[in-house]
């Protein structure tokens, strides 16, 4: 029996190859285009205002000096001095209070301060002293200046000029520094101004309008973080690209269909939206023309996931034609966080974080003989 199944199967075979059956269509998987962007920065998604620079090998944010200013007038610090502008008679006393707020640009949140200095001038532009000097600290004038954080109001440094010891003669100047070191700030910085004035003996022609200056300047920032404002941020990146001439060519005889596959890394607090574009003109880019653009759309700002499409013969054969070609990506993105004062998407940031897209298509194609 196992004789005759063996005469079987050698007859059958012989049969089999006596017949020309139809061979099967072979099949090659080829890289059309290998990609990787350039690292984007966090720059891209931060305020004017703020730059990147290095300490030692350690890269760090610098933001630009903030700076405003102020005069109180007599007239709104001593109420009696309203009634009495014009007349020449002794100075009331009095006491005023009220602030300055040097603010950040409206998109910056927060700030993580490596250093950075606080100026702050106060100018006597009155026609008197206003410390009223008197070596008895009970019955001399007074400024306090007091620095805070607008956003969670603690107190970054103060000082206090005391008549007991200083004098503040009309047209003078006083100049405080305050170093700041390893603290957050939110919003900026709020001056409380403080005067208390006893009367004693000057006499002057009373005139309500003049005051005394307050000018801030929030200078010499240097930043390891910040947190800012990112509500549907659009970052717009595009690079040229070399595809071989020989991969050209067989695209465009072979090509059947083939798949792109991205994949977009980051350390980014950002959610969002991606697309992408590959064209063989800038002028092409996102055009939405399927004779001009090849469109990678409904992509996600999700780090290490890879992200695929199909492309057809004729998307990939109208790459094949570009002289050169131009991978363009746009994402919209926003932050994740809420800030310490209510501000919704927001994100922080450091020197160190990056973004970059990977990108690859691959084509399926029959074996050329």
């Amino acid at each position: 029996m196992r004789y005759a199944l063996l005469t079987v199967a050698v007859v059958g075979l012989g049969i089999l190859a006596a017949c020309e059956l139809p061979e099967a269509p072979q099949w090659d998987i080829g890289v059309v285009l290998p990609y990787t962007s350039d690292t984007v920065t966090v720059l891209d998604f931060l305020p004017s205002a703020v730059s990147v620079d290095t300490v030692g090998v350690t890269p760090v944010f610098e933001t630009q000096p903030q700076t405003d200013s102020v005069e109180f007038r007599l007239g709104r610090m001593c109420i009696l001095c309203q009634v009495l502008n014009g007349q020449t008679v002794q100075v009331p006393s009095f006491e005023f209070i009220d602030s300055l707020d040097v603010l950040f640009p409206p998109e910056l949140v927060t700030i993580q301060v490596i250093s950075a200095l606080l100026e702050i001038r106060v100018t006597n532009r009155l026609n008197f002293d206003p410390l009223r000097p008197n070596p008895d600290p009970a019955n001399a004038g007074y400024i306090a200046l007091v620095a805070r954080d607008i956003g969670t109001g603690a107190t970054i440094d103060s000082v206090l000029i005391s008549g007991a010891n200083e004098t503040m003669i009309p047209g003078e100047t006083e100049t405080f520094q305050f170093g700041i070191a390893d603290m957050e700030i939110s919003e900026g910085v709020r001056i409380v101004f403080h005067i208390v004035s006893p009367q004693d003996s000057q006499t002057v022609t009373i005139d309500a309008n003049l005051g005394a200056k307050v000018v801030v300047l929030l200078g010499s920032i240097q930043v390891s973080g910040v947190a800012v404002v990112v509500d549907d941020k659009t970052l717009d990146e595009q690079e040229q690209v070399e595809v071989g001439q020989n991969v050209r060519d067989a695209v465009a005889r072979l090509a059947r269909g083939g798949l792109f596959e991205l994949e977009l890394q980051h350390n980014l607090d950002l959610e969002g939206v991606l697309r992408a574009s590959i064209v063989g003109s800038p002028a092409d880019l996102f055009s939405g023309d399927p004779t001009r653009d090849v469109a990678l759309d409904q992509l996600v700002l999700t780090p290490g996931l890879v992200q695929t499409r199909e492309l057809t013969a004729e998307q990939l054969q109208l790459i094949a034609t570009f002289e050169t070609v131009t991978i363009g990506y746009q994402a919209i993105a926003s932050g994740t966080e809420t800030g310490p004062s209510g501000e919704l998407k927001v994100a922080r940031f450091t020197p160190e974080q990056f973004l970059y897209v990977k990108l690859q298509l691959t084509s399926v194609r029959t074996v050329d003989f």
